[in-house]
């Protein structure tokens, strides 16, 4: 691959990015991150064996592309501790002109220890050359215990650019694992003063996940089991409101998803997830397969 100068790479990556958010109606800097998020994919994943595992909202865009915005990408390994986890994503992320121009830095940003998982927060630089083109942040985790079959899915890219490899195939969290972390993140009390979530996209991410997707009942309600040991957690019977702060800011978030109109409402959208949920929640459903189409539960 031949050198790019930095500038013009990033003015026609600007031009090029204003076209498709005006194509795909969704903001530019979104776009441009996961962009740059699709193209760090590319490298830890670049061996087909590889182990990683995406989670979280880049998870959902794979399967879902332009469903919301991420802010940041989530991976986990669970076959080796935070150190190693780290080294390896260094170690897949120096010089590849097989694959693109650039190179990618990963810095510690924080260490977590805490109920959910053992993990860290990183800040992943992109540069081209010698010169720093964009960064994101990315949360690791290296303990968790996934229930469910991974599923392995292509990503839709953003761009597509001569000189950049297609990209690979990504292993992603399995749906009843994916569940069960937004319902009991949801419902987690945070801090000294046990504050509410404010975690308003874990509510528009379960409306993705009902309307679109089917899933095992038992699964999910061992995932939620295993999350709610692990943080120790009451869960409720049915999914309400967390706090009041939710009543104006998960509308504020909706309308920037690809949501339907009338799920941008909260009581709405809980009544929504809590059609499939709420029975998992309480007992009464133990077996059988959703059904996103007619949504309801059937049998498995």
């Amino acid at each position: 691959m031949n050198a790019l100068n930095p500038s013009s790479f990033k003015a026609s990556l600007r031009s090029r990015i204003q076209t498709r958010a005006r194509q795909t109606r969704r903001p530019a800097t979104a776009l441009r991150r996961e962009f740059f998020m699709q193209r760090f994919l590319a490298r830890v994943f670049a061996d087909p064996t590889s182990p990683w595992v995406v989670t979280g909202g880049g998870g959902l865009l794979v399967r879902l592309p332009g469903a919301r915005s991420s802010q940041d990408l989530d991976l986990i390994r669970t076959d080796t501790d935070i150190t190693g986890a780290i080294d390896e994503l260094r170690s897949l992320s120096g010089a590849r002109p097989d694959i693109d121009p650039f190179v990618f830095g990963i810095e510690l940003a924080k260490q977590l220890t805490g109920a959910a998982a053992a993990g860290a927060e990183l800040t992943v630089t992109i540069y081209l050359g010698a010169t720093l083109i964009a960064d994101f942040h990315t949360d690791l985790a290296v303990d968790k215990i996934i229930i469910g079959d991974i599923e392995t899915l292509t990503p839709t890219p953003i761009l597509d650019l001569d000189g950049f490899t297609a990209l690979p195939p990504v292993r992603l969290i399995p749906i009843p694992s994916q569940v069960a972390d937004k319902i009991c993140a949801m419902t987690a009390r945070y801090g000294d003063t046990r504050r509410p979530s404010s975690r308003w996209r874990d509510l528009a991410d379960l409306c993705f996940i009902v309307d679109n997707f089917a899933f095992d009942a038992a699964e999910t309600r061992t995932a939620v089991d295993i999350q709610r040991h692990r943080r120790t957690l009451e869960l409720p019977t049915t999914l309400t409101s967390p706090g009041p702060e939710w009543a104006h800011a998960y509308p504020a978030m909706a309308k920037d998803t690809t949501l339907p109109t009338h799920l941008h409402n909260l009581d709405t959208a809980l009544a929504f997830v809590g059609a499939c949920l709420n029975p998992l929640l309480d007992g009464t459903r133990t077996h059988g397969r959703w059904n996103p189409q007619d949504h309801s539960w059937g049998p498995a």
